[in-house]
């Protein structure tokens, strides 16, 4: 797949306050993945290290998680978006193995492979699964799947969406935020 395909594919969001050293092993992962890649930092302080050619960085001191994730989201022209924590990384076949799933599957808004966690102690590395899950979730109506994901949690928020989706739930959440305000 070319660069441009990609890009008009799928964008990368990276959400990011206060840890620019995190930031940069984030932009080493992602500058090279052929995305674009966009990173919404909170931060007081600007991040000022060289950006890669496919990374678009917006400062946004003191913004809110959610109100920042929706500023960077509507700048997204991409079919898809995949949410990625600065101190995450998504695998980069696992990321179109989602894309192709939700090609193929249009009732579904989401997708996401196994997530591992690893520590690394005594110069050994360890590694395990979280966010397990043995939900059947083949021949379901979209109501069930919806609820059979959510009850008991687990990490929808890193997984790869249809953007329009992803928008909405955010815009979802800024509504709820601020009808409790008033």
């Amino acid at each position: 797949m070319s660069t441009e395909s990609k890009k008009q594919l799928l964008s990368v969001f990276i959400p990011t306050y206060n840890r620019p050293k995190i930031l940069q092993r984030s932009l080493e992962y992602w500058g090279g993945c052929g995305y674009d890649v966009f990173i919404a930092d909170s931060s007081g302080e600007r991040y000022d290290d060289s950006l890669p050619v496919n990374c678009h960085y917006f400062h946004m001191p003191n913004v809110d998680y959610y109100e920042k994730s929706l500023n960077i989201v509507e700048k997204i022209g991409s079919k898809y978006i995949v949410p990625c924590a600065d101190d995450d990384f998504h695998a980069l076949g696992g990321v179109e193995d989602a894309i192709q799933f939700l090609e193929m599957n249009p009732s579904f808004c989401t997708a996401k492979g196994k997530s591992i966690d690893f520590v690394f102690t005594d110069n050994h590395l360890k590694t395990y699964p979280i966010y397990t899950s043995d939900r059947d979730i083949e021949n379901l109506s979209v109501e069930i799947r919806m609820q059979k994901s959510l009850f008991p949690w687990i990490s929808n928020v890193w997984a790869v969406f249809r953007k329009e989706i992803y928008e909405l739930c955010l815009t979802s959440v800024m509504d709820l935020t601020h009808m409790r305000a008033r």
